[in-house]
């Protein structure tokens, strides 16, 4: 296609459309044969790509893109363009969500990780004991909206930074008194970008997960190696962040949205 052939080019080895996503979730099955855990079908395909089309469509994403062709290298650096799924096959070849937790159970997954680092024990490793009960890890999907009203679709695409938004380190997620919190950040960010803001327009725990995985699975990269993103997901009035990805696993935790740390700061997702 086209356009993702435009886009592939633009954002380089930042942009994961259906062949980058298959190929870094292609692993070896118990007699060595390479199989796709992410498989789409030529339908979904042709979905995918009218849903980029649409992405792109967005006047927002058009001046943005107008504007980063300016200093494509800052475009190939900092931004990622993903293409977002919803299930994942199974030890049995079943379609099931792609969940935190299928990540995390997926024998395979640990195994094709510790090809490329051998030192690497687990997908996450959790800083709080009931991160692996709550409903971010056994039930939210890449595409999963956090937005009751809005129905959470089988695909879609998000425009992402690679690394945190560098004002947003240390702030607090939500203005409280006269500190100005991260979203408020996050807006002056995407405004000065030509984007549009919205506060649900941070990564989810799950997205966080899938573009740290994809990237290590397909490139050997680490991204949030020394950071923490901190998501809007709610857990028992606290928030959950990603990061800080090593040999252990991908960090889990939580913390109250008025409290900050040095490493802890947001992304922008569009």
């Amino acid at each position: 296609d086209l356009l993702s052939r435009e886009m592939r080019s633009l954002f380089a080895g930042s942009f994961f459309g259906p062949e980058e996503i298959e190929s870094a979730f292609t692993m070896k099955d118990a007699q060595g044969k390479d199989v796709k855990l992410i498989e789409l079908t030529p339908q979904e395909r042709q979905e995918a790509n009218r849903l980029l089309k649409e992405k792109l469509g967005e006047p927002d994403l058009n001046a943005f893109l107008d504007e980063m062709k300016k200093t494509p290298d800052e475009l190939k650096k900092n931004w990622a363009l993903t293409l977002r799924v919803s299930t994942i096959r199974d030890e049995k070849g079943n379609r099931i969500p792609l969940t935190m937790e299928a990540l995390h159970k997926d024998a395979r997954i640990i195994a094709k990780m510790k090809e490329i680092d051998p030192n690497q024990k687990s997908v996450f490793w959790f800083g709080f004991d009931s991160a692996k009960t709550e409903t971010f890890f056994t039930q939210h999907t890449p595409t999963h909206s956090l937005d009751p009203k809005q129905q959470s679709p089988s695909m879609r695409w998000s425009l992402t930074t690679r690394a945190l938004v560098p004002e947003t380190l240390s702030a607090i997620h939500t203005t409280n008194g006269t500190k100005i919190g991260q979203n408020d950040l996050l807006k002056e960010f995407a405004t000065k970008k030509k984007l549009n803001f919205v506060l649900t327009d941070r990564r989810t725990p799950i997205q966080i997960t899938q573009d740290v995985l994809t990237r290590f699975l397909k490139t050997g990269e680490r991204e949030l190696p020394n950071v923490l993103d901190w998501t809007d997901v709610d857990s028992v009035g606290f928030r959950v962040f990603l990061g800080r990805f090593a040999p252990v696993g991908l960090h889990v935790n939580r913390n109250a949205p008025s409290n900050s740390l040095r490493s802890l700061g947001a992304s922008l997702s569009r």
